[in-house]
């Protein structure tokens, strides 16, 4: 479990990493200037993005079973539902733009806003575990949840993920060494 949860604070930081050419190709999108051969680019690095968070947040699951924390559990699936439906949304957009709207956008954003408010407040829980640095992450998750809940701070929100992704990765690294050396009973 613990090389899983390992696997999985590196998943983040790749995550984070792709973050950046995935805002590059939305912008080229949103300027009518993704290629052709842009678009099978784009989406190549959206799945590979997608299943990278996946692995991260399932470290988070991983985490959740292991100190019977179930809104961290709970949240971890929201989140992980929540991107496959949104990643596959970002696809379809670029299959037909008539799809690509911006109500379903906003939408987004409340939900992905409202699901990193609970698992703020889970990691919080996990205080006893981990100390100070599940506070932190758990406070820049709830803010960064409130910021993408109220849509006009949303660009607020989108920062603080530089941020929240680097403390979550520590976590669960932290996590992992944790589980390694905990004798089991």
């Amino acid at each position: 479990m613990n090389k899983t949860i390992k696997y999985a604070g590196i998943a983040g930081i790749l995550s984070l990493i792709l973050a950046m050419p995935i805002i590059i190709f939305e912008v080229l999108k949103s300027l009518n200037n993704l290629g052709s051969g842009l678009v099978s680019l784009y989406i190549f690095t959206l799945l590979a993005s997608l299943i990278l968070y996946i692995v991260f947040i399932h470290g988070f699951k991983l985490v959740a079973e292991k100190y019977q924390n179930n809104l961290l559990k709970t949240s971890s699936y929201i989140l992980i539902i929540s991107a496959i439906v949104y990643y596959g949304y970002l696809v379809l957009t670029l299959i037909s733009s008539n799809l690509d709207n911006m109500l379903i956008q906003i939408l987004a954003m409340v939900i992905f806003g409202g699901a990193s408010i609970l698992f703020g407040i889970a990691l919080l829980k996990l205080k006893p575990q981990f100390g100070s640095l599940v506070t932190g992450a758990g406070v820049v998750e709830i803010i960064t949840g409130v910021s993408l809940l109220s849509v006009i701070l949303s660009v607020i929100g989108i920062l603080l993920l530089i941020p929240l992704y680097i403390l979550t990765s520590m976590i669960l690294f932290r996590a992992a060494r944790k589980i390694e050396t905990t004798p089991t009973v």
